[in-house]
């Protein structure tokens, strides 16, 4: 009875150990599907612009995208500064919108109504304030904290975990020790970054896969291959507008500079012509231009009416602080010209990162566990039944099975008395095993049947038994010793 119940137990255990992967593979596909998880993620060296959103968005295989706020922020806690990265809760898209993506699931408490209230994750090395009630007060560790976000305190109404992170680890950080401890989330609005800072993207074409096949990782850079070329496009169109625009700057301020500079070295009669050229030429910018809302038409007309007020301004100028104001402007901007144009000089080039799911260490990983406890069962023997008696006599009897050089191989061993016994399968099984040096396996039946141990090591068989028989003393002579020249 013990042995069943211990056979029992290890078909249990063994089956659990087979089912293991399969379910733990389906049960995350069915979270990231239930909480649309996104396919990729994209970032830039110049943020995220709604330009970037609508591109993606029109691309081809794209079922659905939004753009958020990520910032690595401090927490004081426990005397030293850890670091918690803020993440946006999406408020303009609804809850139904297909750009709904990585959705939170709620553990405890609500979801945050107000911008100075939030959610936290709690996970085994998150600090042991972050429950619901509390407050958290939060550091910017390298700009002012207005200009990050609306305020520094926030009120914990609710614990969540994100798809987005399946394991222990976090994002790495450019800030403290270089890793996130926790992660919290924020309503949008309590954001003040001038740009977003990731887009996740959900592509058509996925659906059924493995999430963590190699068939799965393929298919998201092929079918996600359009909106990375739309998210490069509009960032390098933008990019290039950028960088345009600061070159136009450092030509109007060198041309004010040469203006200036003309008209502090004008005689008097120099700027009443100088004064009557700069109004004619405003008359001709407005006749020109009218109502006109272009960029180029306001900019001919302020630059126009700059001119032409500087000049008056000179002209009326009898204590001479006016020069002095344009001498004093003269030096500065010069001194701002140099840094544009060296700031022009050493730009990058424009970065760009497109990532699947592959790329978080946890999702990785969480595959690579579910294998590891998928080929832990590979070391239990595929079949294995027990029965008592044969036919002859009641002999306790041992019957298995495995499967050598790809053959299947029944065997038997029993004991009665002081004497082992084995059936015909076992001799011929000896005989395959000494020319198939490459199977190696081991199986032990320690006090089972009067057989002390049963070893398949290096293509031999050896069997060792509580008090030496007659039966199979040819195989059970100096086992011992064999065994431990096997073993060296």
């Amino acid at each position: 009875m013990s042995m069943l119940l211990i056979i029992l137990v290890g078909c249990g255990f063994f089956t659990g150990l087979r089912a293991s992967r399969s379910d733990m593979i389906l049960t995350a596909r069915e979270y990231f599907e239930e909480s649309r998880l996104m396919d990729l993620r994209l970032r830039s060296g110049i943020g995220i612009r709604s330009d970037e959103i609508s591109a993606v968005r029109s691309a081809e295989n794209v079922k659905g995208a939004y753009a958020g706020y990520t910032k690595d922020l401090f927490y004081h806690y426990d005397d030293q500064n850890i670091v918690v990265k803020a993440f946006s809760l999406t408020e303009s898209v609804t809850e139904d919108s297909p750009h709904y993506l990585n959705r939170t699931v709620l553990l405890e408490g609500r979801m945050p109504e107000s911008s100075d209230e939030c959610v936290v994750e709690r996970k085994m090395s998150s600090p042991d304030t972050f429950r619901v009630g509390n407050s958290i007060t939060l550091i910017s560790p390298d700009a002012p904290m207005d200009e990050v976000l609306a305020q520094d305190t926030f009120k914990i109404v609710g614990i969540v975990i994100s798809p987005v992170f399946i394991g222990f680890e976090r994002d790495a950080s450019f800030v403290g020790n270089g890793s996130v401890n926790s992660n919290i989330f924020l309503m949008e609005s309590a954001f003040r970054l001038d740009y977003y800072t990731d887009m996740y993207v959900a592509l058509e074409g996925t659906e059924g896969m493995d999430p963590f096949s190699e068939e799965y990782r393929k298919a998201c850079e092929k079918l996600g291959e359009p909106a990375m070329n739309a998210f490069r496009q509009s960032l390098q169109k933008r990019y290039d507008k950028l960088k345009s625009d600061a070159e136009n700057e450092v030509k109007t301020a060198e041309d004010t500079i040469a203006l200036t500079e003309k008209v502090l070295s004008a005689s008097p009669e120099e700027l009443e012509m100088l004064h009557r050229q700069a109004s004619a030429a405003l008359d001709n910018a407005k006749e020109t231009y009218g109502e006109s809302e272009s960029i180029i038409a306001k900019a001919a007309i302020v630059n126009a009416e700059k001119k032409l007020r500087m000049l008056e301004e000179l002209m009326a100028d009898e204590m001479g602080s006016v020069r002095a104001e344009l001498i004093s402007q003269t030096e500065s901007a010069r001194s701002d010209i140099e840094k544009g144009r060296k700031q022009l000089k050493e730009a990058p080039e424009l970065r760009t990162l497109c990532e699947t799911r592959f790329a978080q260490n946890d999702y990785s990983s969480y595959r690579d566990d579910a294998d590891k406890i998928y080929n832990v069962s590979k070391a239990f023997p595929l079949f294995f039944v027990l029965r008592v008696g044969d036919d002859n006599a009641q002999i306790p009897y041992l019957r298995g099975g495995c499967i050598c050089g790809g053959k299947p191989f029944r065997f038997g061993i029993g004991a009665q008395g002081d004497t082992l016994y084995y059936n015909q399968d076992l001799q011929d099984h000896v005989q395959h095993t000494r020319s198939a040096r490459a199977f190696q396996a081991r199986i032990c039946a320690y006090g089972v049947c009067g057989v002390a141990g049963a070893d398949i090591c290096g293509g031999c068989i050896f069997l060792l038994q509580r008090t030496e028989g007659t039966a199979i003393i040819h195989h059970a002579a100096q086992a011992s010793e064999k065994r431990q020249a096997c073993a060296s």
